[in-house]
């Protein structure tokens, strides 16, 4: 078991990383590690205070600060072109109304491209400058040199700042050119300028500011993080920065209008503001396994003796874990922050990514992430590019994923794949986007997943298993936050609470389901929704005045003691409800059932309300072999367009070879009693159902009440 030594800024690959003084830059140049191994990353830089009050409220994708921290150099608008280079006001932009458009022509070969009348600025305060850009074609580093100058036409510079890496084509990238002193106290323009031929490319810029020095703790980029230090965990990525105004950025970001941010997903509160650096490390796979698996064999760990990367360590000896390691990258393929390919037994501890994929360990398995987080906007990616994209028999403990892209958990393995996958603790706050779903757990049951909340997110999605004390608040679902049998059976569910959302509270999809705890309210589409499958629910808490929905002709809903009530249930069928009641009841009996078939399709026996096989409410006779029972029952309903029939289907008990039948043709709103006679051959318990269906009024109803109490089943 060795211990390896990595500091992602101030390392040498040349050493051999098995001591702190000889530690290596990049966990890629550890030669293959074996199980048991500890790779131990240093933390990047934690909280610094802006100095200024930071206003967030909930859901806005707008945040204030109490004054402002850098200077708008270029906002909105057309650029003035050089020979061979057409500028436009470009629609493709990340805030504002438009982005500078350059588009260069095979005629162009260097020098100054474009430049923008800035206005007079003193930026003597500053030594910074931060935008973002986007480029159709991958330009080399050292290509672009933005340009500050003291006239208006772009062409006596004061301040050159080179773009010292590769730009990737297709992708909007938060750029930071840092001077490291002071910039020019009189700047009327800006220019782009390019070193070498960048041969015909278009190139956007978008949002420019000068920021406060490095070193300082108010020097706001495109590049952090930002929120209140009562979570330290949970801040969001930037979008535009505009004088006290900041844009919140949204998960995604592929090309034209900017996405609408999902927003401030904590509660509404003025607090001093916060910024969180990630260490930004170009445009390779960062902190990864993945990078490890191209060295010299390919060694996985075990169950006992995991491979182990632990980000956080202190900066001192790395002896101490004292934070974490929140590392960024660019949006180039399916670039991503932690990685493993094809491994087993990987853990990930205290470590984080930005503007890139957080955990993807494709086709690995037995992976585990604990103390993490993940703020993880990725912009342009126009695939299904997961947060994690997590193998099965993994784990996922305690982290934070916050303005994510489409999936956090996204498994596609086969059904002979190893399994067994635990969610807990997890929170996700202004995720998603898109149709794609939160969670895509792809014939993976069983699904653990335990205390999680998710806040102000889109489409939502598990799929089998085991749901424990989960909160689904303020998300805009187009179907509820849905539980679904994918591949397996279905599962249980344990206090679930979904309030506010654009959907259903619930969506059930296929499978069996045991939901012991469910709250609701404020749900636009009803508290559930259920498309094929099966729910027993039980102490339902439904605030919404629909209680379930069906899509389709299939699937039901059990409500045990709902509203916490142990005297009722009540059961929702796509051809009507069925449920136990005290309003309507006969004088010497206390509860009725009450049946409402209330679906346009329940007009004849076959599709009626309480039918065998669709029903789980039975009556049990207990008849006596060889002799003549006589059951009876009190029946009512509430007009005589409603048709009705209490049915022991023959061909089931001995003796009992036809239907027996005995018909509800009692007046309306009169209790009658009806006796049904059976001579069975054995002794034996008779399932009796009945069945209503309308004639075209789906308000009418019908009521049982008798000796016995209907079993459900």
């Amino acid at each position: 078991m060795t211990t390896y030594y990595v500091d992602l800024v101030n390392g040498n690959n040349a050493n051999d990383g098995l001591s702190f003084a000889n530690r290596k830059k990049d966990v890629s140049a550890i030669s293959d590690p074996v199980a048991g191994d500890e790779i131990r990353v240093m933390k990047s830089e934690g909280l610094r205070s802006l100095g200024v009050d930071l206003a967030c409220t909930y859901l806005s994708g707008t945040v204030t600060l109490g004054s402002a921290l850098n200077a708008t150099i270029y906002e909105d608008g057309a650029w003035t072109a050089a020979t061979n280079v057409t500028c436009t006001a470009g629609t493709d932009r990340k805030s504002g109304s438009s982005s500078a458009q350059m588009a260069i022509a095979a005629g162009f070969t260097t020098g100054k491209a474009a430049y923008f009348v800035t206005g007079e600025l003193d930026l003597s305060g500053y030594e910074q400058i931060s935008f973002w850009i986007k480029t159709n074609q991958t330009l080399a580093a050292n290509l672009i040199t933005i340009k500050l100058c003291s006239d208006t036409a772009g062409a006596t510079p004061v301040d050159e700042l080179t773009i010292s890496h590769q730009l990737t084509a297709s992708r909007w990238v938060p750029i930071v050119l840092d001077k490291g002193s002071a910039l020019g106290s009189s700047i009327q323009s800006v220019a782009l300028y390019c070193d070498t031929d960048p041969g015909t490319v278009t190139i956007n810029i978008d949002n420019m500011v000068a920021c406060k020095a490095s070193s300082t703790d108010d020097a706001l980029t495109h590049r952090d993080l930002i929120g209140h230090i009562d979570d330290p965990r949970e801040l969001y990525p930037i979008r535009s920065i505009s004088g006290t105004t900041i844009i919140l950025d949204a998960p995604v970001h592929a090309s034209g209008a900017p996405d609408t941010p999902r927003g401030w997903s904590r509660p509404t509160a003025t607090a001093t503001g916060y910024r969180r650096r990630p260490f930004f490390l170009g445009y390779t796979a960062l902190v990864s396994v993945n990078s490890i698996t191209s060295l010299s064999g390919s060694n996985s760990g075990t169950s006992s003796s995991p491979i182990v990367i632990r980000g956080g360590y202190d900066e001192t000896d790395m002896s101490t874990v004292d934070g974490d390691t929140l590392v960024s990258g660019a949006m180039s393929g399916y670039y991503w922050g932690h990685g493993a390919t094809t491994r087993t037994w990987i853990h990930w501890y205290n470590v984080g990514a930005a503007f890139v994929d957080g955990i993807r360990p494709t086709s690995a398995s037995n992976v585990g992430v604990g103390q993490s987080r993940f703020n993880c906007a990725a912009y342009a990616v126009t695939t299904a590019n997961g947060v994690f994209v997590a193998p099965a028999s993994s784990q996922i403990i305690d982290c934070l994923v916050v303005a994510t892209n489409m999936n956090v958990l996204w498994t596609t393995f086969s059904s002979a794949a190893p399994r067994n996958t635990l969610i807990e603790n997890l929170k996700m706050r202004a995720c998603g986007f898109g149709s794609s779903s939160i969670f895509i757990g792809a014939d993976i049951p069983p699904l653990t997943t335990r205390g999680l909340e998710v806040i102000n997110c889109t489409p939502g999605l598990l799929i089998d298993g085991n749901i424990e004390d989960c909160v689904f608040v303020d998300n805009s679902f187009a179907n509820g936050m849905q539980i679904s049998a994918g591949g397996g059976t279905g599962g249980t569910v344990k206090n679930l609470t979904s309030t506010n959302g654009s959907g259903a509270g619930v969506y059930i999809f296929g499978g069996n389901w045991i939901i012991r705890g469910l709250t609701t309210s404020g749900n636009s589409s009803g508290a559930i929704l259920i498309n094929d499958g099966e729910a027993i629910i039980y102490n339902a808490e439904l605030g919404e005045s629909t209680k379930v929905s069906f899509v389709g002709s299939r699937g039901r809903v059990i409500l045990e003691r709902p509203a916490h009530n142990p005297d009722n249930w009540e059961h929702y069928y796509y051809t009507g409800t069925i449920n136990l009641q005290s309003s309507v009841v006969p004088a010497d009996i206390a509860k009725a059932i009450e049946y409402s078939p209330n679906h346009a399709s329940c007009t004849q026996f076959e599709h009626a309300l309480g039918r065998q096989g669709n029903s789980a409410v039975k009556f049990p006779l207990l008849s006596e072999g060889g002799a003549t029972t006589e059951h009876s029952f009190q029946f009512r309903r509430s007009n005589t367009g409603l048709t009705g029939r209490w049915i022991v289907y023959g061909g089931q008990y001995p003796g009992i070879d036809t239907d027996v039948i005995v018909d509800l043709d009692m007046d309306a709103d009169t209790w009658e009693t009806k006796t049904m006679t059976l001579s069975p051959d054995e002794n034996c318990v008779i399932e009796s159902f009945v069945e209503w269906y309308h004639n075209g009024i789906t308000t009418y109803k019908g009521y049982v009440a008798g000796p016995y109490i209907a079993e459900q089943v």
